[in-house]
């Protein structure tokens, strides 16, 4: 079984082709690192994770159709980065608001 194409004008096409899926390929990943590279975090913004799979985490994915099952709101406090989130009780009995640094 023949890999590699034996005609010549076969062999320059195959190389076209190959250029070709490179360059875009670089182009496509150049785009992607100049998207985290320019975005600038905001106070306000949300954000999104996956906790350890759990049966209520596997239920909130699974219902939402999502990877993540739990959010939080950057805020800025005392010129640091923090993550206000919800962990526990969140039915308004005794639920806590714990902040982690943002790292």
């Amino acid at each position: 079984m023949k890999l590699l194409p034996s005609r010549r004008s076969s062999k320059i096409r195959l190389s076209i082709l190959v250029c070709i899926l490179v360059g875009v390929s670089y182009i496509f990943n150049i785009q992607i690192a100049h998207y985290y590279l320019a975005y600038s975090l905001q106070e306000g913004d949300i954000v999104f994770q996956s906790l350890h799979h759990e049966e209520l985490v596997d239920a909130i994915e699974g219902v939402t159709h999502s990877p993540y099952s739990h959010c939080g709101v950057v805020l800025r406090k005392d010129n640091r980065w923090v993550v206000v989130e919800s962990i526990f009780d969140v039915h308004g009995d005794g639920g806590h608001g714990v902040r982690h640094e943002w790292h």
